[in-house]
């Protein structure tokens, strides 16, 4: 009990030492503070704030995330990416994004870290901090200009997302990082299924200085979209929806033995500044559509399946995929077909667009 206490009178001391002599501000000091500043992306991604971007699972948050920070790395930022999931993923969308960009673009100094931690614990945090201080100095950087919390679930261990206490001390985490290192602060996290709105108690929105929320956009050519929509900008006025074209990127990553494709990604198609991409309907629009689209295909007639007789046929004919069976499933088809090549009615062959193909024996 006694270290709890004492844990708490050192993390109240701090709070107050954080903000050194600005403590409070007369009516000249107010007139000297500046308007909001932006991070490159102008009206999107302001200046040692808190910012949250939040969506449905697979509305690709993550690509969002890693490809504005590091186009932020690219022109000079200092950005320290937090990937609470891993960094499986990312040891390929990076290569992914370098092959979208001109081949003499010089990467700047964008770290990821897989050590995540507990933001509502101070004695957690500071350890974290001071951790990450020394090696960020040990490398020759500075400080970061933006830290990427990927997910908020996977860095607010032990505490209740529902709770407004938990959460309180979780923001206050974040804030104190924000302080600390002047630094803006961009929260990853995910939405309700029922409501649309961000998981958890709302004091977590209220506290942010910018809030965006991803959805699933209008298709585009050459590639998916993912649409933004910006549901609070303190002190500056919301910008319009944009959408985020992503650009399948293959055989990024061979194995340098034997010539073999590792990974196969996404990456980002950050074709122009950022805040001059494609305007983009609203999440009420697309919401609408997608409606539209799902009771277009309740009443579109089911597509016949092949028989066996007739794949073979149609496999005599040209290689085939498993997106070549209408009726089933990318899964179910390609468990047909691997069936089919076992018991010698098919033959694998040359992939067709990184498919695996088989033809007629």
């Amino acid at each position: 009990m006694n270290n709890q206490h004492n844990i708490g009178q050192a993390e109240r001391a701090a709070r107050l030492q954080r903000y050194g002599d600005k403590l409070m501000y007369s009516v000249d000091e107010l007139e000297e503070i500046t308007p909001p500043r932006w991070l490159r992306f102008e009206g999107w991604l302001p200046a040692e704030q808190l910012v949250l971007l939040y969506g449905e699972e697979g509305m690709y948050k993550s690509f969002i995330a890693q490809g504005v920070s590091l186009d932020l790395a690219a022109h000079g930022h200092t950005v320290l990416y937090i990937a609470g999931e891993g960094i499986g993923g990312i040891r390929a969308r990076v290569p992914a994004w370098r092959a979208l960009r001109p081949p003499n673009i010089v990467m700047g100094p964008w770290q990821v870290t897989e050590v995540s931690f507990a933001m509502q614990d101070y004695s957690e945090r500071k350890a974290w901090m001071d951790a990450m201080e020394e090696e960020l100095d040990r490398r020759g950087l500075e400080l970061p200009d933006l830290v990427v919390v990927d997910t908020l679930a996977r860095n607010f261990i032990g505490g209740d997302e529902n709770s407004a206490r938990d959460m309180g001390l979780f923001i206050d985490g974040a804030e104190d990082m924000r302080v600390r290192w002047e630094t803006t602060v961009l929260l990853i996290h995910h939405e309700t299924r029922d409501t649309g709105r961000e998981r958890g108690s709302t004091a977590l929105k209220a506290a942010m200085f910018a809030s965006w929320h991803t959805y699933l956009g209008q298709p585009v050519k050459g590639g998916a979209a993912v649409s933004m929509e910006c549901d609070k900008m303190k002190d500056a006025k919301p910008p319009e929806p944009i959408r985020v074209r992503l650009q399948a990127v293959e055989d990024v990553m061979r194995d340098e033995q034997t010539g073999e494709r590792l990974v196969t990604s996404d990456s980002l198609a950050w074709g122009r500044p950022f805040h001059n991409c494609d305007p983009a309907e609203s999440s009420r629009q697309a919401k609408k559509r997608a409606k539209e689209a799902e009771q277009m295909r309740k009443v579109a007639p089911t597509p016949a399946k092949l028989t066996k007789a007739e794949i073979v046929r149609l496999a005599g004919e040209r290689p085939i995929t498993a997106g070549d069976l209408p009726g089933y499933s990318s899964r179910a088809a390609g468990q047909i077909l691997n069936e089919m090549k076992q018991k010698g009615e098919l033959v694998e062959a040359p992939s067709v667009n990184s498919r695996r193909a088989y033809a007629a024996t």
